[in-house]
């Protein structure tokens, strides 16, 4: 893997200092089982205000995208294998890779594997915590 610049990393150091934690808001039907999810929309503006004020920004390009067939009611899985360039105000860039997958049943596929990937991305990048507390949540009583 190529070295972050040392510019750049200063500045994702900041930005990760910032960053808040992005609560699950989000509710999924109770058909798609009803667990808690954090929205794109959530977790790209919690960091956007801090990759602002760390003067960098996020460039997306699409890579290979594969589309296969998923189940017999019309669903196709789509993944994308998305290159995201971080720039600096200095210049300095980086480069990684991160594939998204989604299942839709009409033409939305392409864009939910890009936001997963870009929400992969992010939440990775700077390990941006839920504000869950585990042990007040945790059902299982220790039993896993």
């Amino acid at each position: 893997m190529e070295p972050i610049p040392e510019q750049l990393a200063a500045a994702l150091a900041f930005a990760s200092r910032v960053m808040p934690s992005v609560a699950k808001s989000g509710t999924a039907p109770g058909a798609m089982g009803g667990y808690a999810y954090r929205s794109i929309d959530d977790v790209t503006a919690a960091a956007r205000a801090a990759l602002n004020e760390a003067r960098v920004v996020i460039i997306p390009a699409d890579g290979p995208v594969t589309m296969e067939g998923w189940g017999d009611r019309g669903w196709h899985r789509c993944t994308v294998r998305m290159t995201f360039t971080l720039v600096h105000e200095s210049g300095q860039a980086w480069q990684t890779d991160i594939v998204g997958s989604a299942l839709d049943n009409s033409d939305k596929g392409l864009g939910k594997a890009r936001s997963y990937a870009l929400k992969e991305l992010l939440t990775r990048l700077f390990l941006m915590g839920t504000g869950d507390d585990i042990e007040a949540t945790d059902t299982t009583r220790g039993r896993r």
